[in-house]
């Protein structure tokens, strides 16, 4: 364990630790932010979606030593709030528990809702999602149109019409898609309200 701790990070599940993790790893010039990766912490619930809401402040109030920056992130669908609370107001209540719990100013602490998952983060205009799912253009329109999405659309449920489109190119779905996107697609490309989110909060931590 190193003496400081300037970020720790609470994922839901491997896709998402694969996605934060190799973004934090492989491009922090892209991101515009400069950290040292021996000062952070990210590691999963073993609840998923749920247990972020449910315990990721008091987990990470646990850490020793106590982490200068923490972010929560988690899907809205599967997070057992969807008809409860809007995204915008579960991001509220898990920042206002992290301040208090954490002893945190409110500008160091952040919890980004993927609204609806992860996936939509997928969905971007960058041509190597096309190489990641083994398709070429034509055949990409054609699958968007087959599902009823619209060329310049992101689907309702990103992640089936992600697993869908891989079972037509016959290629498995894993984590390991998500850390090829990650390490390969435009971060310029993807205008994702929890994304821009995630890096303006990362470029107000640790701006390079």
């Amino acid at each position: 364990m190193t003496s400081t701790l300037d970020l720790a990070i609470l994922v839901a599940d491997a896709d998402m630790e694969a996605t934060i993790s190799t973004l934090l790893k492989h491009r922090q010039p892209a991101l515009g932010i400069q950290l040292n990766l021996e000062h952070l912490k990210i590691f999963r619930s073993h609840m998923h979606d749920p247990g972020v809401f449910k315990e990721g402040p008091d987990l990470l109030q646990s850490l020793q030593p106590r982490p200068g920056h923490a972010l929560l992130l988690l899907d809205y669908h599967g997070s057992g709030q969807e008809n409860k609370l809007q995204a915008s107001e579960v991001e509220s209540d898990l920042e206002e528990r992290l301040e208090r719990q954490l002893t945190l100013a409110r500008d160091k602490v952040a919890c980004i809702v993927l609204n609806p998952e992860l996936e939509v983060w997928v969905w971007s205009q960058s041509p190597h999602l096309l190489t990641v799912l083994g398709m070429d253009r034509q055949q990409f329109t054609a699958f968007k149109q087959s599902q009823g999405i619209g060329l310049h659309d992101k689907p309702q449920r990103p992640k089936e019409a992600l697993i869908r489109a891989l079972r037509q190119t016959k290629k498995p779905f894993s984590s390991a898609i998500y850390k090829e996107l990650a390490q390969n697609v435009s971060l310029s490309n993807i205008n994702e309200r929890g994304f821009v989110k995630l890096r303006d909060k990362l470029q107000s931590w640790f701006r390079g």
